[in-house]
């Protein structure tokens, strides 16, 4: 299989992942863009097909978006991954891969406080957790786990979870590619990559609601702690 063939191959099952779980797409899709391109390019990379899968995600969960009650979060996105942003474009390789596996480490951490403290801190821990994974997400091209802790705070139903996560993820990577285009960090890029997998987004979109109408909330929990569990599996992986 090709290099362009198996980076194709990868980002349909990262689209598929987050189009189910509202993110984890980033998951996959930093680490075998980044291993192939290097980590800058590939963070710009995985942010502009992760960006146009969002719009997508966002028009598949259009009546379950939460905007009003995850307004705050996306406003604290917005600020944090412009910081992350600029650190990105001006750092070196070395900075951007191990800030992925401090993003990981955040998410372990999330995940040994319990859920039972995490109840306790809902709302207010919710724009904290948010901007934090912003920064994050600029930064490494990857903030799922700590996106996830701050939406899980807020205590939505699952449909409504997904949707602004949906709406919280294209803010993000829209803002992110604004930032990496004006940098030229898509000047080595293929974006015959961006056509090939177009086709598959409204597709995966179209999977992900279907399968989430269709699952119990037993279920979708269990993906949800997959998703985080695997960017804490991460930590082990290509990036230490």
């Amino acid at each position: 299989m090709t290099e362009s063939a198996l980076i194709v191959a990868v980002t349909i099952v990262a689209l598929c992942i987050s189009s189910i779980a509202g993110y984890g797409g980033s998951l996959v899709l930093v680490p075998a863009l980044s291993a192939a391109l290097g980590p800058r390019v590939g963070v710009a990379l995985a942010a502009l097909l992760l960006g146009w899968n969002n719009v997508f995600k966002v028009i598949a969960y259009r009546r379950t978006l939460a905007i009003r009650e995850g307004w705050r979060l996306i406003a604290v996105t917005i600020v944090g991954v412009w910081l992350g942003s600029r650190v990105l474009i001006t750092s070196s390789n070395q900075v951007i891969a191990w800030s992925i596996v401090v993003t990981t480490a955040c998410a372990l951490i999330a995940e040994l406080v319990g859920s039972d403290r995490l109840v306790q801190l809902r709302r207010r821990s919710a724009v904290p957790a948010m901007a934090a994974s912003g920064v994050f997400s600029g930064v490494s091209g990857s903030s799922g786990p700590l996106k996830g802790v701050a939406i899980r705070a807020l205590g939505l139903g699952r449909m409504e979870h997904v949707g602004l996560a949906a709406c919280v993820s294209l803010v993000a990577d829209a803002l992110k590619v604004s930032l990496f285009a004006e940098a030229g960090l898509f000047g080595d890029v293929d974006l015959a990559l961006l056509f090939l997998v177009l086709p598959a987004m409204p597709l995966a979109a179209w999977l992900g609601r279907t399968i989430n109408e269709r699952v119990d909330e037993h279920i979708f929990r269990w993906v949800f702690w997959s998703v985080v569990g695997g960017y804490t599996m991460r930590m082990l992986g290509v990036w230490v």
